[in-house]
């Protein structure tokens, strides 16, 4: 082979040689250019605010609920008092003096019972007198002074709902005044109320365990992320050196050509 020929497949063999450098170089840049950002982005970042926890609702006893177990039960005997299962625990003091509110609710009690009981014209009546000497004031004194004046106010729309409702006088009309709905009413209110109580303070400890996982998961997602800034950064380090390294070969390339090309036009003079 000629002098000529194996001069050609070099100059095409060294085109070849830059055209894949320049590729390289971009190639390198580019990724360098990616990590760079990627990996100052997640070294700054910063745990997400979770949702504040929330708080349970106020209990809220519906006479629907009320009227659907009452529909289960067969007739029973109507009981001497409300039925004590424990001793509420105390809590902070009221605003308004506990005997005052318990005297005006319970006069609101026995007028809601009074016009029960001339709805239904049980064969027995309980007059007022009667109502206020055997009623458990103190019990529901006590539970006023553990659950407080919303307690007081939802227990007295929930029994003027009960005694007024005409399914439950009907009721009382067929079976003489015996369907113990008074005394009954007010114990599964109170037991429902007590029910609402513990499933709130449980849906408020999810709550605040969710914020504590929440915050837990977001600080391993910023150290994990600080983490892979690191390793990021170090690739683009490597990118960038590669990207020196070929430029210093593209460099001393042209500087190659360009000393061939001196070298013939010395020749040709």
């Amino acid at each position: 082979m000629s002098n000529s020929g194996l001069k050609k497949i070099e100059e095409a063999y060294l085109q070849i040689f830059k055209v894949v450098i320049i590729i390289v170089l971009s190639i390198a840049l580019l990724v360098s250019g990616v990590m760079l950002i990627s990996g100052v982005s997640d070294y700054f970042a910063t745990p997400s605010n979770p949702e504040p926890a929330k708080t349970a609702p106020k209990p809220s006893v519906s006479v629907d609920e009320f009227l659907k177990s009452f529909d289960k039960k067969e007739e029973q005997p109507t009981p001497a008092a409300i039925e004590p299962q424990e001793k509420p625990a105390p809590v902070e003091k009221k605003d308004i003096s506990l005997d005052a509110m318990t005297d005006l609710y319970l006069g609101k009690l026995w007028v809601y019972l009074d016009k029960y009981q001339a709805a239904c014209n049980p064969p027995v009546k309980v007059d007022k007198e009667t109502f206020f000497r055997t009623f458990d004031k103190q019990f529901m004194k006590n539970l006023f002074r553990s659950y407080g004046k919303d307690y007081a106010e939802s227990q007295d729309k929930f029994e003027q709902a009960v005694l007024s409702n005409q399914r439950i006088i009907q009721i009382c009309k067929e079976k003489d005044g015996k369907s113990g709905v008074f005394y009954g009413s007010l114990n599964w209110f109170k037991s429902s109320w007590q029910t609402q109580l513990e499933d709130g303070k449980q849906f408020e400890i999810d709550e605040r365990q969710r914020v504590k996982d929440f915050a837990a998961d977001e600080r391993a997602r910023v150290i994990g992320k600080k983490a892979g800034a690191f390793a990021s950064l170090m690739v683009a380090a490597i990118s960038f050196g590669v990207f020196m390294s070929l430029a210093l070969l593209l460099i001393f390339s042209k500087i190659e050509t360009n000393l061939r090309g001196i070298k013939e036009i010395e020749r040709g003079v």
